[in-house]
């Protein structure tokens, strides 16, 4: 069976770099299957990078190689090392910037080894080649050459706050249907309510008092909230933008940064 490769970046797709990393890949593995996670991962946001490895990357099937290229330009100075992970039977080639430690636990690979330092100035292509043999020594069987590394750790983000009337929580990542993912799961929700009845508070259409299973369960324009496949607390609208639940603009990422939602109980 042809091996799959995974790509996964913050590289976007209004130039040729992937196209050029592609073509790289298939000049040296011809029967390869390159398939696109997504390019378009904000700048640099290494958060973002691992909740969609944990979402995305275990719908394919064992020996997958997932190429992520997020953050390896973040510092030019001292450009993070290339690391290869494995995990459930996928093998991880990615840079040593924080993105393994921000995978939820249960998706996360248990360790790591060093495929290569970097020293400035590099490019794509000095990083590409690197991650090409790489792929080389998954294919020959030889990664017991690569040394064990402990992989770079991000600092945490602040827990949800737990008072004894609520939870504040922060807005994790919001999707291309402007659904909003909270830095809450749900055995947390399950522990901090303990089955009290909770309300979240729209700015524009009124209370979320349900768990919703699908977007369906609620009217056409009507909010809800529901638990994703990674277990995170997401508020969305069936067939409407849950940014504009609480005003936020869509079209800036930043301002996440500044909304706290409040869960009531």
């Amino acid at each position: 069976m042809a091996r799959i490769i995974t790509l996964l970046s913050d590289l976007g797709t209004r130039d040729g770099t992937v196209a050029r990393i592609k073509a790289a890949i298939t000049n040296r593995m011809p029967h390869a299957v390159v398939s696109d996670i997504c390019h378009h991962v904000p700048r640099h946001n290494r958060r973002e990078t691992a909740y969609l490895l944990a979402d995305s990357c275990y719908s394919y099937p064992d020996g997958t190689i997932h190429l992520v290229f997020t953050g390896m330009f973040m510092d030019k100075e001292n450009p993070p090392a290339l690391l290869l992970a494995t995990h459930r039977g996928h093998y991880f080639i990615l840079p040593d910037n924080g993105i393994v430690s921000a995978i939820p636990p249960e998706f996360a690979p248990s360790d790591a080894q060093l495929i290569a330092r970097f020293s400035s100035p590099y490019n794509s292509d000095t990083w590409l080649q690197e991650a090409i043999n790489a792929i080389d020594a998954i294919e020959t069987g030889k990664t017991g050459s690569y040394p064990v590394v402990v992989p770079y750790i991000l600092p945490p983000l602040p827990a949800p706050q737990v008072t004894p009337v609520g939870i504040a929580c922060r807005i994790l990542r919001r999707d291309r249907y402007n659904n909003l993912v909270l830095d809450l799961r749900k055995e947390d929700f399950e522990k901090h309510t303990n089955g009290r009845p909770f309300r979240i508070r729209t700015f524009r259409s009124g209370m979320i008092s349900t768990i919703s299973r699908h977007y369906s369960d609620v009217p056409r324009d009507a909010p809800l909230c529901r638990f994703n496949k990674l277990g995170f607390l997401e508020i969305a609208v069936n067939h409407g933008a849950a940014t504009e639940l609480f005003g936020i603009d869509a079209s800036d990422a930043g301002e996440l940064d500044y909304h706290t939602i409040r869960i009531s109980y």
